[in-house]
């Protein structure tokens, strides 16, 4: 008031006000940091590892997380702090030490999932075990290898469709050969393959075939299996009983190939290399 009428006397259209100071250390800012230091220790990524740690560095100064636990009221989120609803759904997950103590026991408790795309997951990870096990060969190994020269409308000329296998396999140099790899996240042990990716893969086979050789048209199509699959090989013919491509399923274990990516031991997938030899 005093300011008011000292600077401004009857001017109502600016007000002089006394803000507080800007204060970090508030309870949003520590149930972050506290979800920070967990997630920085239990990350088995390296690089999520890092981001954490460097961000547990940053909300640690600003914010004492040692009064946070589990059991920190739930906030309410007005339209000044909504922007922390999501980091503390997951902050308060790791608090909770990412599970429930006692599935039937009674009161408002809840719980937190993580939803993973696994046919997106076992292709990228079918891609890795490639990308090692053909590293420092004369075989590339091209991950979503788009072509929009095999289908084209016969009209025009024009490309009408692209072809992407998961993963193409190019042994270079002399002469060339490229084998389609197929990642289905599929329990082909249990059932047949579906016709769908049959059609799919033969057409792979038979477009990336290598006509000069007159070898036979091949695709493969990885799947996870156990250590007992066999896996399936189908061989598709014309109607006078030519041979015209071969399929191979091969069931990948994926524990087993994990352990020896972990122990810096070659992984091969030996029908794969004997088809590049």
């Amino acid at each position: 008031v005093y300011e008011q009428a000292t600077r401004r006397f009857g001017q109502l259209e600016t007000l002089e006000c006394r803000f507080d100071e800007l204060e970090t250390d508030v309870v949003e800012n520590q149930i972050l940091a506290a979800g920070l230091a967990i997630a920085k220790r239990v990350a088995s990524d390296e690089q999520a590892r890092r981001l954490a740690g460097r961000a547990h560095a940053i909300f640690s100064e600003v914010a004492d997380a040692a009064s946070v636990t589990s059991d920190t009221p739930e906030l309410e989120y007005t339209r000044r702090n909504d922007q922390y609803r999501a980091p503390h759904v997951i902050a308060r997950m790791f608090l909770r030490n990412l599970g429930v103590n006692d599935l039937y026991s009674p009161g408002a408790g809840e719980s937190f999932a993580f939803l993973f795309d696994m046919n997106r997951l076992f292709e990228d990870f079918v891609t890795k075990l490639l990308t090692e096990m053909f590293a420092g060969t004369a075989v590339r190994v091209r991950p979503q290898a788009r072509d929009r020269t095999l289908i084209r409308d016969a009209r025009t000329g024009r490309p009408y469709a692209a072809v992407i296998p998961d993963v193409l396999l190019e042994r270079m140099p002399g002469p060339s050969l490229r084998i389609p790899v197929d990642a289905k996240y599929k329990l082909y042990d249990e059932k047949k393959i579906d016709q769908s990716d049959i059609y799919q893969t033969f057409f792979y086979a038979w477009a990336y075939a290598d006509r000069a050789s007159q070898g036979d048209a091949k695709a493969f199509i990885l799947y996870p299996g156990g250590q007992t699959s066999i896996g399936d090989h189908l061989v598709a013919r014309s109607a006078d009983a030519a041979q015209a491509a071969l399929i191979k399923a091969i069931p990948i274990d994926v524990p087993a190939f994990l352990d020896a990516i972990r122990a810096r031991h070659i992984v091969r997938v030996p029908e794969l290399a004997d088809a590049l030899a």
